[in-house]
């Protein structure tokens, strides 16, 4: 008698509660393999980063001792994945068994897209059952998007999904697995680039555990004051902002959850706690700002190498760099341009794989505007560094500071890493901290014995005018292409005639993010 399995495929989605691939699985299966495949891929594509790497492995750990505790476990095969989980199936089927397989799909990256799109394939051409789910609120369909708000929070306020019915792993299963490849966390070492960045934060610790931990003290306690204190390098390092960017990443936690955590909380204080509900609401903000750039992923997945408007290719491209660029690009990415702030920033984000947004912005503006390098290649560097890297956050942002987003509004923002430092560190406490040279010393006083590698002012004033001229051709090219008239000032928040009221709420709307 052949006997029913569910394999369960993680991914991106390294949890059981709120998991609808876990929950389905266990539901219409009595017996369960949980899998996950390290592909070469993973350790040959050029954004990895050793952090990521450090925090995926806690986080698979993590996901065993779980299901350990209902005697079941995690497999770790490694390969190619779509040969590795047919070779999977396949192996099972020859021992008596009916595999069904389970997974969400993962939109991050297009070798994930082919990836489930050949495993697709090999299940219809080998009429396996396959149960395909997605990890967090996401429409499939570009024209469904003036819905798109309403939407996601019907979806982020409904049940989730409740903690799976996990069964005992039956010894002939173990069995079957043990004689295929295996892969050693050992060789972690050898299969990665020595030439990355090798630093050592302690700011993340992986798994749904660390998750749930970090989604309660920050709504209990750190989120006091998040709509300022997210702004404040120094604050932001010692917790004033969620630290929930690796968890979401990964998927130990779902968005839906924190979602409904924070929402519940700021019911429940918003009479008694108004500045606290205020906070809360901040930090939901930037929840569905973040659920947003996903989306627009999904759309729009050449976005993640291709600039949003053609009129930048010839500023913005990936071709070598001059000696003059690769100059600063070297001392950007070491902490040596002269600018504290800056330098303070690049040499947390090397040793913490964090820094927080406005120190993002600020690096992201100087590289792109005032040295000229193009956006590609600090996103990369972001990617090989940040252990919360999400590729539809960090190159959309990066093409959004390098000012080539949003031509419609004829100004954009530059940072300037001096006055940022006098308003946002005016202790000095966070260029103290990571550079100790400075320390004793007032901002005044770091700022006379700096010796900044540019003209600040200077290369904003002439790269600036570049892109605003960039700019100025798109905006003009878009408003002839599609007969748009503005109504009043060419604002960020100008309302777009001809437009129904439904699309000019949303172009607002999209504005805003």
């Amino acid at each position: 008698m052949r006997m029913d399995i569910s394999i369960v495929w993680f991914r991106r989605d390294l949890r059981l509660l709120d998991n609808e691939a876990v929950s389905r699985a266990t539901t219409e299966s009595t017996q369960c393999l949980y899998v996950f495949i390290i592909d070469p891929w993973f350790f040959t594509q050029p954004e990895i980063g050793l952090l990521r790497v450090k925090f995926m492995f806690e986080c698979l750990s993590a996901l065993d001792d779980q299901l350990q505790k209902y005697g079941n476990r995690l497999t770790i095969l490694s390969g190619e994945s779509v040969s590795t989980m047919s070779h999977l199936i396949d192996s099972l089927k020859a021992n008596g068994y009916r595999p069904k397989l389970y997974f969400n799909h993962d939109i991050q990256v297009s070798y994930g897209r082919q990836r489930d799109d050949a495993i697709t394939a090999y299940c219809d051409a080998n009429n396996i059952p396959l149960a395909t789910t997605y990890n967090y609120f996401l429409l499939h369909d570009e024209a469904e998007m003036d819905d798109w708000w309403k939407r996601y929070y019907e979806y982020q306020y409904t049940d989730q999904f409740p903690l799976p019915d996990i069964r005992p792993e039956q010894a002939e299963v173990r069995n079957i697995v043990n004689q295929l490849d295996q892969f050693g966390a050992q060789t972690l070492a050898k299969d990665l680039s020595l030439t990355l960045p090798r630093p050592t934060q302690t700011l993340f610790v992986g798994g749904e555990n660390a998750a749930r931990q970090a989604v309660y003290s920050f709504i209990k306690d750190r989120v006091n004051g998040y709509r300022w204190k997210i702004s404040r390098p120094f604050l932001a390092q010692n917790g004033a902002t969620s630290l929930l960017g690796p968890h979401l990443a990964f998927g130990t936690v779902s968005n839906r959850a924190v979602f409904q955590a924070a929402a519940g909380h700021r019911t429940r204080v918003v009479a008694a706690r108004p500045k606290k509900a205020f906070d809360i609401a901040t930090y939901l903000d930037r929840l569905r700002w973040r659920d947003s750039f996903t989306q627009r992923l999904w759309f729009h997945p050449d976005l993640i190498w291709k600039n949003r408007f053609a009129e930048f290719d010839d500023v913005y491209n990936e071709k070598a760099l001059t000696p003059q660029q690769q100059e600063y690009f070297d001392r950007w990415k070491n902490g040596t341009t002269g600018f504290p702030l800056l330098d303070a920033a690049m040499t947390q984000l090397k040793h913490d794989g964090f820094i927080n947004f406005r120190m993002r912005a600020m690096a992201a503006t100087f590289l792109t505007i005032n040295c000229g390098v193009s956006w590609h290649h600090g996103a990369r560097h972001f990617m090989n560094c940040l252990v919360d890297g999400d590729i539809a956050i960090n190159h959309w942002q990066w093409q959004m500071q390098a000012g080539i987003t949003n031509p419609l509004s004829p100004t954009f923002r530059m940072y300037s890493p001096t006055k940022n430092l006098r308003d946002r560190d005016s202790s000095a406490a966070y260029v103290h901290f990571w550079l100790p040279e400075t320390r004793g010393k007032d901002v005044d006083t770091i700022l006379s014995e700096a010796t900044p590698m540019l003209d600040f002012n200077e290369t904003r004033k002439v790269n600036g005018k570049i892109i605003s001229d960039l700019r100025k051709q798109t905006r003009e090219r878009i408003i002839a292409e599609k007969g748009i008239e503005l109504e009043g000032a060419e604002t960020a928040h100008a309302v777009v005639k001809g437009y129904d009221k439904r699309s000019a709420d949303r172009y607002k709307r999209y504005i805003k993010d």
